[in-house]
C-alpha cells in the first residue's frame, strides 16, 4: 500500500481542506473512489460545502456518509468519527481507527499546527513499521502537481 504525506506550509485548516478537494478532484478524474475522513460532522459539512465551490470549472460528485445521496453513484464520500467507507483513496484529515487495508492508497494532509505535526509523525512511524510504501511531499502549492 502507498501512503503519501502532503506537508503544507501553513497551519490553516482551510488550506488542508482546499488541498483535500484538489486531491479528490484529481482522483475522481482518474476514476478512483475517495473517502475523506474528518474530525466532526461540522468539519464534514464544511468540506461538503467547499467541494461544491472550490473549482468553478468542475464538479466532484460527493456526499456525507449516512446522507441519502451517499447511496447514489458518488465518487467521493465524507465521514467523521467512527464512520468509514472502502475506497481507492483515503484522504485523512483526522485519525481513523479502522483497518487501513480498506484502501489501496492513503493521503495524509498535514498542516503546520503542533497537533497535526505530532499526529503525522506517529502515523509515519506506524506506516513504516507496517511495511507500507511511504512518500513525503513538502509544501504543495496551487501550482504544484499532485502525486
Amino acid at each position: 500500500m502507498r501512503v503519501d504525506f502532503y506537508i503544507l506550509n501553513t497551519p490553516s485548516k482551510q488550506a488542508q481542506y482546499h488541498f483535500a478537494c484538489r486531491l479528490a478532484e484529481k482522483a475522481v478524474s482518474q476514476n478512483t473512489t475517495v473517502y475523506i475522513h474528518t474530525h466532526s460532522q461540522a468539519d464534514a459539512e464544511q468540506l461538503d460545502d467547499l467541494l461544491w465551490s472550490f473549482n468553478d470549472t468542475s464538479f466532484v460528485p460527493h456526499a456525507i456518509v449516512g446522507h441519502p445521496m451517499a447511496d447514489e453513484d458518488v465518487k467521493v464520500l465524507i465521514g467523521f468519527g467512527e464512520q468509514h467507507s472502502p475506497a481507492g483513496l483515503l484522504i485523512k484529515l483526522a485519525a481513523l481507527k479502522h483497518d487501513n487495508h480498506l484502501y489501496s492508497r492513503i493521503a495524509e494532509i498535514v498542516s503546520q499546527d503542533k497537533k497535526s505535526l505530532q499526529a503525522s509523525r506517529q502515523a509515519y512511524r506506524h506506516y513504516q513499521q507496517a511495511g507500507f510504501t511511504v512518500h513525503h511531499h513538502n509544501s504543495p502549492s496551487s501550482n504544484n502537481s499532485l502525486a
